[in-house]
């Protein structure tokens, strides 16, 4: 009986199934009439037996099987009041066939059937109707009979009438209380429902209670559901019904889930997890192929319940779950680590740049303060012209190498607060380039550092801030010579690439390591930094390359390995005024961390991995 009763629920209407009350009337209601109609038609073949069946036994057998027909009305339509209307014809009719047909007062005894079905039925007023119908059949019998016609059920005494229709009659009352009761509670229980919904809507979450296995039911209904489920995660309440919630959380929380689970059925522990649930909106990927799904982060906070099951077998445990989108509070969680992270490496950053600054500014000073002093100082004065030329030489490189520090500085501020305005102006990029190798050569022939140029001659007309640009080139050669011991090579290439132009300086230096590649361009980080570090300077050098590159709207890469050199490339529009400037703040350092031995053209190794730093 349990194979047949669930082999017959599965053909439940769909727009019943979400509702486990009125499923479960519609699954009792198609189990009996179909099991009525298949032991009917089991019966059927005792009727050929001996002679051909009589035609009202034909007609019962016929009122037999319309059982069936009434299931399959409710399976495929959903109205349970037409069919039970056809199941309360059926009593009547296979009545009037019995008493008229085979003149048998049986046939008024199954007219007792009709209270007893209009007790179950969902509608009082059909009940009354299938009553009334029944007490005239048996009133016409009863005068058929009395008066002789043939057909008619003999024998039939006024007093035996008059108790049928007693029996009517009071089934039928019995009928109409018992019909009235149970819509009375359907009503109730749908304004229970209905109020549930209210509640779920007002307090913007959606309530799912979980079996064992994980598989979800709502608490009231879907319509408890459906408001919330599409308007937090744009997902129709069916989606999260059954194994749609299970399915649609995130493959590594899926455990988590379980075990809450579990946990919560089994031994009333309960609890809240954090959990990713994919949504109904998803977003173009980045190549633009397909769409990527979107995941809110909801918290699920279960309880355990016990509940009545439907089919009467007792309480059976279950976890009620109140599922929230917490995807904002996630969203200001990351912002405020990243905030952190960012205030985290400015504190950093500033304990570098006093440091870096102490230095840069005390040796310069030093010796400004102290061949000063000696020259100043009748006693401490030399005698010979030479050495005294040579202190005030000192005192000048000094205060020159004080303002390189000071301008990086404030070319930085102005950058970051985006005070620093380009003045575009058309010039010679390779006329440029050989100013500013003319400016390096001096400090590269004292280094012993060979300073090679690879560069087009008036092929390379430029538009753009003509300082900035100068400043670019001059910060570059500058690092490269700083970090180049002697007897090693700087190259700075310029050329044409399409819309832009290509500004690369390379070198065979220390190289930098993997781990300071993602800080490169930062202001005052200096790859390897330390307070007895051998090579001097404040680290602005790329971060001040950085923003000016950026509010040309141009690029840079980075290729880099220790003890393999360092190549930088900027990319400038040929026009800055048809770019649009990034903010020196976005502007992305494509970094290429080289880990093989093979070296390119200009002895900086080739291949590796890139990553994008801002």
């Amino acid at each position: 009986m349990a194979n047949i009763g669930d082999a017959v629920g599965r053909h439940v209407h769909p727009d019943v199934r979400a509702e486990p009350i009125d499923a479960a009337v519609h699954r009792h209601f198609l189990t009996s009439r179909v099991l009525l109609s298949l032991g009917s038609l089991a019966l059927a073949p005792l009727c050929l037996v001996g002679a051909a069946p009589a035609a009202w036994e034909a007609a019962a057998l016929a009122w037999l099987v319309v059982p069936f027909g009434a299931a399959l009305l409710v399976s495929r339509t959903g109205n349970l009041r037409a069919g039970e209307a056809l199941s309360l014809l059926v009593w009547l009719g296979l009545g009037a066939t019995l008493t008229l047909g085979a003149g048998s007062a049986f046939g008024l005894a199954l007219l007792l059937m009709v209270p007893v079905e209009a007790a179950a039925a969902s509608s009082a007023a059909v009940g009354a109707v299938a009553i009334v119908a029944a007490a005239l059949l048996a009133l016409g019998a009863a005068l058929l009979s009395r008066f002789g016609q043939a057909g008619a059920a003999p024998g039939l005494s006024a007093l035996g009438v008059a108790a049928l229709l007693a029996a009517l009659a009071y089934g039928g009352a019995l009928a109409t209380a018992a019909a009235r009761t149970a819509q009375r509670r359907r009503a109730e229980e749908r304004g229970a429902r209905l109020r549930h919904s209210d509640l779920a809507d007002a307090i913007d979450d959606v309530v799912l209670q979980f079996d064992r296995s994980g598989a979800a039911a709502a608490v009231g209904g879907a319509a408890s559901v459906g408001g919330a489920s599409q308007r937090l995660f744009c997902l129709p309440p069916q989606a999260l019904l059954g194994r749609g919630f299970f399915e649609r959380l995130h493959v590594a929380d899926r455990p988590v889930f379980l075990k809450l689970v579990a946990d919560t059925v089994s031994e009333g522990r309960g609890g809240t997890a954090t959990m990713r649930l994919r949504t109904g909106r998803t977003l173009p990927s980045r190549r633009g192929d397909f769409d990527e799904p979107v995941f809110a982060v909801v918290d699920l906070s279960l309880r355990r319940r016990d509940v009545d099951a439907v089919d009467g077998a007792g309480a059976r445990p279950v976890a009620l779950g109140l599922l929230r989108d917490v995807s904002a509070r996630a969203e200001q969680e990351r912002l405020a680590a990243a905030a952190q992270d960012t205030q985290d490496r400015t504190h950093a950053g500033r304990d570098i740049f006093l440091a870096n600054v102490s230095h840069e500014l005390r040796t310069p000073l030093n010796a400004i303060i102290g061949f000063a002093e000696m020259l100043s100082n009748e006693a401490l004065v030399p005698a010979d012209p030479a050495k005294r030329r040579d202190y005030a030489a000192i005192i000048h490189e000094s205060g020159l190498h004080l303002l390189a520090v000071v301008n990086g500085i404030l070319d930085a501020s102005k950058i970051e607060s985006g005070a620093f305005d380009i003045r575009p102006e058309a010039f010679g990029l390779d006329e440029l380039v050989a100013h500013c190798c003319d400016m390096v050569g001096l400090k590269a022939d004292q280094t012993g550092v060979r300073l090679d140029q690879s560069v087009t001659p008036g092929a390379l007309a430029l538009v753009g801030d003509k300082r900035a640009c100068k400043q670019i080139i001059l910060n570059l050669l500058s690092n490269a010579l700083k970090f180049t011991p002697a007897g090693g090579r700087v190259a700075i290439e310029a050329r044409p690439e399409g819309n832009s132009v290509l500004i690369a300086v390379s070198d065979t230096g220390v190289g930098i390591a993997a781990r300071d590649l993602p800080r490169l361009g930062d202001p005052f980080f200096q790859a390897r930094a330390n307070y007895d570090r051998p090579n001097d300077g404040t680290g602005l050098g790329l971060s001040v390359v950085r923003g000016l590159v950026g509010l040309h709207g141009g690029s840079i890469a980075i290729e880099s390995a220790p003890g393999q050199g360092t190549r930088v490339s900027v990319r400038l529009p040929s026009d800055c005024r048809r770019a649009a400037p990034n903010a020196a703040g976005v502007t992305k350092i494509e970094t290429i961390s080289s880990y093989s031995s093979g070296t390119g053209h200009d002895g900086v190794p080739s291949g590796g991995r890139m990553q994008k730093f801002a």
